[in-house]
């Protein structure tokens, strides 16, 4: 792809997709905790976090916005499920990309 066509990201996002990225990495268990949906909103995520045009945004909306229902859906039943468990749903004192919401905080991705 032409780099014409590159968006320029700023540097403190590049920072969180970074981040992001790292963690998507270590989370990964290939076939075992992915699917379709998942796999296709991480194409889209890094090709978009890469400054770079996701063509499919635009030819096939509706195909895009299901594999992002999807997967916004299985996040929000597995924290319902930790939930009901007794477990922490979430990252705290962390945002969803393990940045620390407070600056006395440390980065985590951890669930304590």
């Amino acid at each position: 792809m032409a780099d014409s066509k590159r968006q320029k990201i700023d540097a403190s996002d590049k920072l969180l997709i970074g981040n992001l990225l790292r963690r998507v990495d270590a989370a990964r268990r290939f076939p075992d905790n992915t699917d379709p949906c998942v796999r296709h909103v991480q194409i889209m995520g890094e090709t978009l976090g890469a400054g770079l045009p996701y063509p499919m945004l635009d030819e096939e909306r509706g195909h895009c916005a299901i594999s992002l229902l999807a997967v916004v859906a299985a996040l929000y039943e597995a924290r319902n499920a930790l939930e009901a468990a007794g477990l922490p749903t979430r990252p705290s004192p962390t945002d969803a990309s393990g940045v620390p919401l407070s600056s006395k905080a440390k980065p985590s991705g951890d669930l304590t």
